[in-house]
């Protein structure tokens, strides 16, 4: 057999016989997904709820504490719920929350 002009000179092997084995496994194999990290800060200023609504501290209670009335201070110590604005932002910061 005499080599082609235009192949310089070598001759084509013939492509190889893929295996059927071969082609399942690798449809088989997966992608693997990064892990997302939580954000430190968020997680120690952020409950989430079983509904998946997101709580917040009150702030103002750190000094001057002599001039705030009682009933102020106790409304102060409760939970309060992050406002839907800034929520989204909360969940990404905490994406196992």
């Amino acid at each position: 057999m005499e080599p082609a002009p235009d192949s310089g000179g070598l001759q084509a092997e013939p492509a190889p016989e893929k295996n059927s084995n071969e082609v399942t496994l690798v449809a088989k194999k997966r992608v693997k997904k990064f892990k997302l990290k939580t954000h430190r800060g968020a997680a120690k200023r952020f409950k989430i709820t079983s509904t998946g609504k997101i709580l917040r501290m009150h702030s103002g209670k750190r000094h001057l504490l002599g001039t705030k009335k009682a009933n102020r201070m106790r409304r102060l110590k409760k939970l309060k719920l992050v406002h839907s604005a800034d929520a989204k932002n909360v969940h990404k910061m905490l994406p196992y929350g």
